[in-house]
């Protein structure tokens, strides 16, 4: 599961030198980092090479360099969340998509983290009352992927996955599964349609 990450969200590979295998590892095992910062050349970039100090005792040194590296990863943090990205392609999203991405953004339920991050949610109708379910497209996606039908008996599986993101209340286990089922069989649908 986390392995997939990268291929739906922007990542930053960090690299301590210049044999790459944060960013290597990630494409080869999620999906290729939006970004990549390699240490040793950044610290060498701004005259901060030498003695750093040791992992457990940094000196001076070694300090700016953490401050540099930490300073990087939060700027290119916030040059990613300010470019729309395209979840489906694990890219971000093209100007010829211009025209859908207006769409979609419109059309799009999204709930924001405290870091300003985007997680997809759903509002489902469960007995006649909109409930907002948090990451369930991408749990839908998750299961479309691993080939679980709807028709399969997941519904067990499904709901712990879901449970994770949004509290269900107690005694309304049975109108939720219901609920979130029914969404689970209209998209897995779609999806087959398609």
């Amino acid at each position: 599961q986390d392995r997939a990450f990268a291929r739906f969200y922007p990542t930053i590979a960090v690299d301590g030198c210049d044999k790459r295998c944060a960013a290597r590892g990630t494409e080869m095992y999620s999906g290729k980092p939006a970004a990549e910062i390699v240490v040793t050349d950044l610290i060498a970039g701004n005259g901060l090479g030498g003695d750093l100090g040791s992992a457990r005792r940094l000196n001076g040194s070694g300090s700016e360099a953490v401050d540099l590296v930490a300073e990087r990863i939060a700027q290119t943090a916030d040059e990613l969340l300010g470019v729309k990205w395209d979840r489906r392609r694990g890219r971000p999203a093209g100007a010829a998509r211009a025209e859908t991405i207006a769409k979609e953004e419109t059309e799009a339920k999204v709930a924001s983290c405290a870091c300003g991050s985007g997680i997809p949610i759903q509002k489902v109708s469960v007995n006649g009352k909109e409930v907002t379910f948090i990451a369930l497209p991408l749990i839908f996606e998750q299961f479309h992927q691993q080939g679980k039908s709807p028709a399969g008996g997941v519904a067990e599986e499904l709901m712990n996955v879901v449970k994770i993101y949004t509290p269900i209340p107690e005694g309304e286990e049975e109108t939720y599964t219901e609920a979130v089922l029914r969404e689970y069989a209209a998209f897995y649908r779609q999806k087959e349609e398609n």
